[in-house]
């Protein structure tokens, strides 16, 4: 909106220069401002591209989705999820200022309620006072997020696909993902076997052999998913069903 703004104004002084070019000094003048105008309004293009870079940069290409249908059955649980800038050695080499930035962009821990079925994928996320604060839906009209409080939105550092798909890389059957990657630039590799409880396993989503995500998942059932592109690291904690 703003480079819309700044744009007619910009052409029109530097159309002034032009049409004055015989009136001496002043032409000059019209000139010098007709320049400083195109270049603030370069300027302001940069920015605004730039913004763009705040994005993960995986969602400008997006992986396959698992299709829905591939869940055999419906499913409850619940968990802590934990979303923080990957504390890689390249970001504790960073100035101590940066590393405060990011550390002021970390989400709080989230108590969340993930329901997954043939027809939808919902996640509920609370926090840890109960507050409910939004829920990522995935079903026939794609992903998105449902009932938000819009100060919670400012704050996500991710959009729904995004979510949505790290989700389904930590909870859906390989051959599901693998379905859903064949005859495209992404891969699963996965080592050890992930759907068995109390025993550790890895996954890794290639793109063209490039790792865009690294899963790690310990005995305890705890996955850690690291996002190299973004310097994203999510964390999923089981926790015990409610008693009745």
């Amino acid at each position: 909106m703003i480079s819309m703004r700044l744009s007619p104004h910009a052409i029109s002084v530097g159309r002034r220069s032009v049409g004055l070019r015989s009136v001496g000094r002043r032409s000059v003048g019209l000139r010098t401002v007709g320049r400083r105008s195109v270049g603030l309004l370069l300027a302001t293009s940069l920015l605004l591209s730039g913004c763009s870079l705040l994005v993960p940069g995986p969602l400008s290409a997006e992986s396959p989705m698992p299709a829905l249908a591939s869940l055999q059955e419906s499913s409850t649980q619940r968990l802590i999820l934990r979303v923080e800038r990957n504390k890689s050695e390249a970001s504790e080499n960073r100035a101590a200022a940066d590393a405060a930035e990011d550390e002021a962009r970390d989400l709080p821990p989230l108590i969340g309620v993930l329901r997954q079925s043939p027809e939808a994928m919902r996640l509920v996320l609370l926090s840890v006072q109960g507050q409910r604060l939004l829920t990522l839906v995935h079903d026939a009209d794609g992903s998105r997020f449902e009932k938000a409080r819009p100060e919670v939105l400012d704050k996500l550092p991710f959009t729904a696909d995004w979510l949505a798909r790290r989700i389904a890389w930590v909870h859906w059957p390989q051959a599901a993902i693998d379905d859903a990657f064949a005859g495209s630039a992404w891969q699963l590799v996965q080592h050890g076997e992930w759907g068995t409880p109390h025993q550790a396993a890895q996954r890794l989503i290639l793109r063209d052999g490039e790792r865009m995500a690294e899963l790690t998942r310990d005995a305890e059932g705890r996955v850690i998913l690291r996002d190299p592109a973004t310097e994203m690291q999510m964390t999923l904690d089981p926790l015990s069903s409610p008693s009745p």
